[in-house]
């Protein structure tokens, strides 16, 4: 969380978004995105060999982005390796998830 949050701080200052929500991010990132291509650059390479998607809403991403904010706790799943936690613990990662979703910072998720 402390360097996400000093990620943001960052892309804040940079871009001249004041960002509170998924969406200011979204849009500073955009900003950057375009000050980047109008001095010339054309792709970057981050290095990811495959991008994973789920669909999700409006509100479920702003809870989870303002979640992002709040204190966290680390969770260990025993054992679990580099098995898929949905796999081995489908349970117990489902209700983690569902503890964070209804965060005080969730806005009644």
């Amino acid at each position: 969380p402390h360097v996400f949050r000093t990620y943001v701080e960052k892309l804040s200052q940079v871009s001249g978004i004041s960002i509170s929500n998924f969406t200011d991010l979204i849009t500073a990132l955009r900003k950057r995105h375009d000050f980047f291509a109008g001095i010339g650059c054309k792709l970057s390479d981050h290095g990811m060999e495959e991008f994973y998607a789920e669909d999700y809403t409006q509100r479920e991403i702003e809870a989870i982005f303002n979640n992002l904010q709040g204190e966290k706790k680390k969770i260990i799943f025993p054992d679990a390796g580099h098995e898929s936690y949905l796999n081995k613990y489908a349970k117990e990662w489902k209700d983690e998830v569902n503890r964070f979703m209804n965060m005080p910072n969730s806005q009644g998720l």
